[in-house]
């Protein structure tokens, strides 16, 4: 059975994708009402893809920033992903940014959980899960966007190696790491189920010098292919594929 997963960072819409500079032409966005369409843009990737399983960071539910929109269910439709689940982060009140991940899926998603993790400049941080079954074949899915700081994020992989390490059946582990070490992340891959790392350069999108983005998969999947789509930029990361064939 084959699987095309993806992870991407949405940055909220924020789309800062020509430069550092952009970050400060760009930065408004952060806070005020700004236009969906680098959000239909990266669903129109995920659809052209083929994609089956998307695991998403970033991304903002009805608020201010998002003019009171759903940029999941924005998303959602545009890809033709039917099922979709938004896991909150970090809001204020919910009113000026109610940002967080999301998992969106063509199968069917139950069971959605968020396990905190070691919090970094009061920022909520969490390990997501839900599961995804797939003719009848029940897959875990758990979404990370880790912190900043080397610290921190150490203490978030110990955590997520913790909540991993007596899980059973097909896993995939998904998301922003921000982890520029290579082989950072190894550990994960020695006291977890998960056996395949899949990572590219995915930061800054422009200009791409660092791997952010990870997928890791259980020995259940047997890795087909892992590139980055040939697509118009629409966040400050690159979108990260794996097609994957589910033993």
């Amino acid at each position: 059975m084959k699987i095309n997963i993806a992870t991407i960072n949405l940055q909220s819409g924020v789309a800062t994708t020509k430069g550092i500079l952009h970050y400060v032409l760009t930065g408004w966005k952060y806070w005020l009402p700004h236009s969906d369409r680098p959000i239909r843009q990266a669903g129109e990737m995920l659809k052209q893809e083929e994609i089956g399983i998307a695991c998403v960071t970033e991304i903002t539910e009805k608020s201010l920033r998002s003019g009171f929109r759903s940029q999941t269910e924005t998303l959602a439709t545009s890809a033709d992903l039917n099922n979709w689940n938004f896991f909150s982060s970090q809001k204020l009140g919910k009113f000026f940014f109610y940002e967080g991940n999301a998992l969106l899926s063509k199968y069917p998603i139950s069971h959605p959980i968020s396990h905190p993790l070691h919090i970094e400049l009061n920022m909520r941080m969490a390990l997501e899960e839900a599961t995804v079954e797939i003719q009848g074949q029940k897959i875990s899915i758990f979404i990370a966007h880790l912190a900043l700081t080397k610290r921190a994020r150490q203490i978030q992989i110990s955590e997520i190696i913790e909540i991993l390490e007596d899980r059973t059946g097909p896993i995939i582990l998904a998301g922003d790491f921000n982890e520029r070490r290579p082989g950072a992340l190894d550990i994960l891959l020695q006291q977890t189920p998960l056996k395949q790392i899949c990572t590219l350069k995915t930061y800054p999108s422009w200009d791409s010098k660092y791997s952010l983005d990870y997928i890791l998969l259980s020995k259940e999947f047997t890795v087909l292919d892992c590139h980055i789509p040939n697509s118009p930029a629409f966040s400050d990361h690159s979108p990260l594929i794996v097609k994957a064939e589910l033993n």
